[in-house]
């Protein structure tokens, strides 16, 4: 259950992360080839059909220029636009711009952060940590981070978060418009591994999952269907 969680270094960004894909520059270059063919088509009484070798370079040209211009025109934060994995400044699914200064390893810093306390106040909203539960913590944070964690330090910090469940619900708030579907949808795989991991999910941590979805800005079917996904 743990590798549908996460794949090991990039994996969840890939899967996770708004990863829209640089398609404005394909669509300007076409749209630039089209006009500039029919500027050409319009001058041919001009150029002739006997100058073809001068046309298309001016046509292919042109539509190297316009492709730029309307990338520019379309995407004012393309230097923040996904690439292998990273993440880009827009609002979920829905390409909203939002400003932010934050570099993406500071933001990939809050994603493993967010994640890791989600799975800790899931581990503990019970009131007793498991030894099980802190196990498969360490290995989906290791498995998405690919760096080593001490299940003594995760333990320290799950009883120093208990009963505090809702600071972590803020941050995820937070972070949930950076996040399309199926980052959202790791979050409740991730915290839905942890709840099972003792061998049963009691009221407590079926209340925190939708807490968690409605924080991630997910409805009650959205949560719904990735728990079964998972139970299936």
């Amino acid at each position: 259950a743990v590798d549908a969680v996460a794949c090991p270094k990039c994996g969840w960004f890939q899967a996770g992360m708004v990863s829209e894909v640089k398609w404005n520059w394909g669509c300007g270059m076409w749209i630039g080839l089209i006009v500039v063919a029919g500027l050409a088509s319009l001058v041919d009484v001009f150029w002739g059909a006997a100058t073809l070798y001068v046309k298309w370079p001016w046509m292919l040209g042109g539509s190297v220029v316009l492709g730029v211009l309307t990338y520019m025109a379309t995407n004012p934060n393309n230097g923040y636009h996904e690439v292998h994995g990273h993440s880009q400044r827009a609002l979920g699914s829905r390409g909203v711009v939002l400003e932010d200064s934050r570099s993406d390893d500071e933001l990939q810093t809050e994603l493993y952060d967010c994640l890791r306390a989600a799975m800790l106040s899931m581990a503990g909203i019970d009131g007793v940590i498991d030894p099980e539960e802190l196990a498969a913590v360490a290995r989906i944070y290791e498995q998405v981070t690919d760096k080593p964690v001490q299940v003594a330090d995760l333990e320290r910090e799950g009883r120093a978060a208990m009963g505090r469940h809702q600071a972590t619900l803020e941050s995820l708030a937070k972070l949930a418009p950076y996040l399309q579907f199926q980052g959202k949808a790791m979050f409740i795989r991730a915290v839905l591994v942890i709840a099972s991991a003792d061998g049963h999910i009691d009221d407590s941590e079926w209340k925190l999952l939708a807490a968690i979805g409605a924080a991630l800005e997910m409805d009650a079917g959205q949560v719904k269907s990735v728990v079964e996904e998972m139970a299936g």
